[in-house]
């Protein structure tokens, strides 16, 4: 995910500056038990989190300090739908 501020110059043309790229991990989640969800809820609703990835650009493991994106109250009625649900890491440092 790249963050850009976004404006116009005095030409009217339409340019923004490049504040960083943050990278973002999206995870599919299967559909879980009560027991699961009750382990699993606390950590997407902390602040932040610590996730640990396979960079294939740099070939190594990378850890990221994030927070979670896509996780509402929409969510967190999966023990009703009993389905599988996406939650989005996005990284609170852009990359280097």
């Amino acid at each position: 995910m790249a963050e850009v501020i976004l404006g116009r110059n005095l030409k009217g043309t339409f340019s923004g500056t490049l504040v960083g790229v943050f990278p973002k991990i999206t995870l599919t989640f299967r559909k879980l038990t009560k027991a699961e969800m009750n382990i699993i809820a606390p950590i997407l609703d902390s602040g932040t989190q610590s996730l640990t990835y396979y960079d294939p650009s740099t070939n190594s493991n990378k850890t990221l300090s994030t927070y979670t994106g896509d996780w509402g109250y929409e969510n967190k009625q999966i023990m009703i739908k009993n389905d599988s649900f996406n939650c989005t890491f996005i990284s609170r440092e852009r990359r280097a």
